[in-house]
């Protein structure tokens, strides 16, 4: 069987941000469902608005990440972007089984991506990643049957009260936390 592969390096020197822009493409091209896996979410703007553009064009957006970080000022920061993903439609779930570090995206059982780019403005502007895009149904259909039963051991987040309508005194740690996801 053949099976096309495109392999995507890029970092701080590269002049285009490929892996984003793969990503981008991918969430926008969606036309039944995106799957994500990402240990971080501090979405860049652009990956923002894809996300959020899919859910209100009513693709099932879906998002999966650990329910507790493996860094805490990155948990915090994160809240928000989460919250404000599943107020937008996007369906978010909190891994509980272990910290989650996969990182694979995959969508309408076409096309998937995994690597080491993470969903966040370090991998996508600072650090050097690199993803492989995988334009084939099977494989497609493999990674999206990975994320449907790494969804199983996750909570919504919207099955989380203390987390959708948090107080005054966490919305202010989160917005403060927030303003400082770019440099995380």
């Amino acid at each position: 069987e053949n099976i096309l592969l495109q392999g995507v390096a890029c970092g701080p020197t590269s002049p285009m941000p490929d892996i984003m822009e793969g990503f981008v493409r991918i969430i926008m091209n969606a036309k039944r469902y995106v799957y994500i896996e990402t240990p971080y979410f501090l979405p860049t703007g652009v990956i923002r608005f894809a996300i959020l553009s899919a859910a209100m064009a009513g693709v099932d957006v879906r998002l999966l990440v650990p329910r507790y970080g493996d860094t805490w000022l990155i948990e915090w920061a994160s809240r928000s972007y989460l919250r404000e993903m599943a107020e937008a439609g996007v369906t978010v779930m909190l891994y509980d089984k272990a910290f989650l570090h996969s990182k694979i995206m995959v969508s309408d059982d076409n096309i998937c991506t995994c690597g080491s780019t993470n969903m966040d403005f370090r991998s996508f502007e600072d650090n050097f990643e690199s993803n492989v895009f995988i334009y084939d149904k099977s494989t497609s259909e493999r990674l999206r049957d990975i994320y449907l039963e790494d969804e199983k051991h996750a909570t919504a987040l919207t099955d989380l009260p203390e987390r959708m309508k948090p107080s005054l005194s966490v919305r202010l740690w989160e917005s403060l936390t927030r303003l400082l996801s770019p440099l995380l």
